[in-house]
């Protein structure tokens, strides 16, 4: 089973972005906007848009304003990795998990 990676929350605006290891370049592999909470689903096989090699992923959410929960799952043979971000009311930019990305093979 290759990587895939599932949006399953992105209030209000979410990317998922691969970069290849070590210097790029990047590739947008998801980009979805929703408000209210309301639950979304997209889902990317990061086989399909990428080429064999290793990649870190980031999720940015952009808040505009109110509740903001961004809720991304990633799976890999080694099992299924959820990841969350937001939580706070605060227009802005969030990086999540981490700022160094998340690092798949594809």
């Amino acid at each position: 089973m290759g990587t895939k990676i599932e949006v399953t929350q992105a209030d209000n605006e979410l990317y998922v972005i691969a970069s290849a290891v070590p210097a790029g370049p990047s590739t947008e592999l998801i980009h979805i906007m929703t408000g209210n909470n309301l639950p979304v689903s997209a889902t990317v096989a990061a086989g399909g848009p990428l080429q064999s090699g290793t990649y870190n992923l980031f999720f940015i959410g952009i808040n505009w304003g109110g509740p903001s929960n961004y809720a991304v799952s990633v799976s890999t043979a080694g099992g299924v990795t959820p990841y969350t971000g937001g939580g706070t009311s605060a227009t802005g930019v969030t990086a999540f998990p981490t700022s160094s990305g998340i690092q798949i093979t594809v």
